[in-house]
């Protein structure tokens, strides 16, 4: 047995060492994070980006059918006025009797007639470029600018009002609001600028405009200013 070589002594094991919590490993905080930002995100601006109570557009819409009178021919001056008042008749079925033609629009290539399609009964309003009588059914006007005609014609909308309870929505009609104002102004101005009464009015829908935008508004202050309002 002395011919065996003794062995070393063998050393005592090491501990073993614990491993990380997996917690605490950078990947799985990486990824914690990552994911906890977007509910984070999400809880903090919920009600700033959610769109419930945006009903600004659909009012704005109701505002201008509701009154008209019965099969009214409106030509609108503003696409998106054109888009909502279309989608409320299509979807909501609201006053299928109003023909909504968009004056701008219908000057675009093969637009006379599509319009014509959509509406057969009014061929000679149409061949004639929305120009004379609207084949014997009223024919009413949105309000901008470069309108002229017989006043009586325009859609006005002096008591309009858009109870939006959004946020981003009522900034959005903020301004719709503020426009709408500072046009109804511009027409009571330029229909009867010596009618002291068109004047009241006039300086009515100035201070509606005003009260949302502020002292100071360039357009409202060269308006006043052009009609002797002060």
């Amino acid at each position: 047995m002395s011919d065996i070589p003794s062995l070393p002594p063998v050393e005592s094991a090491s501990p073993v060492q614990p491993r990380p919590s997996a917690w605490r490993r950078p990947s799985v905080i990486i990824a914690a994070v990552a994911l906890a930002l977007p509910v984070a995100q999400l809880t903090r601006n919920a009600a700033a980006q959610s769109l419930r109570g945006a009903v600004a557009a659909e009012d704005y819409g109701r505002a201008i059918l509701d009154p008209l009178p019965p099969r009214t021919v409106l030509l609108t001056s503003y696409f998106e006025t054109t888009f909502q008042l279309v989608s409320q008749q299509v979807l909501l079925g609201a006053r299928p009797d109003v023909a909504v033609i968009d004056r701008k629009l219908f000057h675009h290539p093969y637009a006379p007639a599509a319009v014509r399609r959509r509406f057969p009964d009014l061929a000679a309003f149409i061949d004639a470029g929305l120009e004379g009588p609207a084949s014997g059914r009223p024919l009413r006007f949105e309000l901008a600018p470069d309108l002229t005609g017989d006043p009586a014609s325009f859609v006005l909308l002096d008591d309009l009002t858009l109870p939006t309870t959004c946020a981003d929505d009522r900034h959005g009609a903020d301004r719709v609001l503020t426009w709408t104002a500072y046009l109804t102004a511009r027409f009571h101005c330029a229909a009867s600028p010596r009618d002291e009464a068109r004047k009241d009015q006039a300086r009515a829908a100035l201070a509606r405009a005003r009260a949302l935008t502020g002292p100071g508004d360039a357009m409202l202050e060269d308006l006043e200013r052009a009609c002797d309002l002060r």
